[in-house]
């Protein structure tokens, strides 16, 4: 009986681990497609943005934003890997406010402030460039005059980091804002039918896959003022190779 005990043990651990290693592969399906959603989403924008140029006669512009494209797919493809560390997030959305800039250079500025001491942390490639991009074409671009977009981050705590994406821009009512905080809720589908809430409800999501129902984002807005929305992640540093990019 004891032999038949033990038997049947081994067997309902093996049950366990293979459960285990299947919701692992589902979250990673789930999470690598959910990038996918992104990465066609801003390859048109910044083509449409290198026509522009060249429709312009900017040939030495078009050069610039053709090696910032490069840099930024580079770091995309990140030799397969999910995550990078912040600081290789830093230079991808620096090369996408670069490109970006040099279109929209009337009405467009932007300052990055990121604390060094979190820029070996690790985050979710495609984590902070849907969010610029959502500050720029649903804040900026709707209001009058340049506005600006900041990128903070820093320590919250021994075990959270947050970084802030803040634009000036067109902001949001209270009620419109509570619309998009219930949206992230709800899992990613028909999202191109409401594309100012595209950027947020992927990078929630995929945050949530990740790491938990603890994480993802948060959104402060005013009507007229502008839009910061607040990414909180947990603190890891697990590389034991050089950033995802360098070599």
């Amino acid at each position: 009986m004891g032999i038949s005990f033990n038997t049947m043990l081994d067997k309902i651990k093996i049950l366990l681990e293979n459960s285990v290693k299947e919701q692992e592969q589902i979250k990673i399906a789930e999470l690598r497609t959910l990038q996918a959603q992104i990465n066609p989403h801003f390859l048109y924008n910044t083509l449409d943005s290198i026509i522009w140029l060249a429709e312009n006669q900017k040939s030495e512009e078009v050069i610039d934003i053709v090696n910032a494209l490069t840099t930024f797919f580079r770091i995309s493809l990140s030799k397969g890997k999910d995550r990078i560390t912040i600081q290789d997030e830093i230079v991808h959305i620096t090369n996408y406010l670069t490109i970006q800039r040099m279109r929209y250079r009337d009405i467009l500025d932007y300052e990055i402030r990121v604390d060094e001491n979190i820029l070996s942390c690790s985050i979710l490639k495609m984590t902070l460039q849907p969010l610029v991009e959502n500050a720029l074409y649903h804040g900026i671009k709707n209001k009058r005059g340049k506005g600006c977009i900041r990128i903070t981050g820093g320590f919250v705590s021994q075990a959270l980091i947050e970084l802030k994406i803040s634009d000036n821009g067109a902001g949001m009512t209270k009620e419109k804002v509570d619309g998009l905080m219930i949206s992230l809720q709800q899992q990613v589908k028909d999202t191109q039918k409401n594309e100012s809430g595209f950027g947020l409800r992927n990078v929630h999501q995929r945050i949530r896959l990740y790491h938990g129902e603890p994480y993802g984002i948060s959104i402060e807005s005013e009507s007229g003022m502008g839009t910061t929305v607040i990414v909180t992640l947990p603190i890891r540093r697990e590389f034991d190779e050089e950033s995802a990019v360098s070599g």
